[in-house]
């Protein structure tokens, strides 16, 4: 599964660079790598594990393929700094 990601994510990285230009900015976002690092240490981010699903904010996953409420919150604000970012960026010309 890793290395599909990692085939995808070459490609989309190689289409996205095609389309860059001095007026266009494209920035992508990893999520993989998020969920990585959460499923790695769920407790650093407030969760009880890695494996465990249901309703609640303790919990990762709300069934076998759905993140929860908690754990779209994570990537909201991890989204959220990886913008800052960008406008930082933008505002360096």
């Amino acid at each position: 599964m890793r290395n599909r990601i990692n085939e995808w994510n070459a490609a989309l990285e190689a289409r996205v660079a095609q389309k860059r230009t001095a007026d266009v900015a494209i920035e992508l976002y990893d999520a993989a790598e998020l969920f990585n690092h959460v499923l790695d240490d769920p407790v650093k981010y407030g969760f009880k594990d890695a494996i465990s699903a249901g309703d609640s904010d303790e919990y990762i996953w709300r069934d076998i393929l759905h993140p929860t409420t908690a754990m779209h919150k994570v990537i909201a604000a991890d989204f959220a700094k990886f913008l800052a970012k960008g406008e930082d960026k933008s505002q360096e010309k």
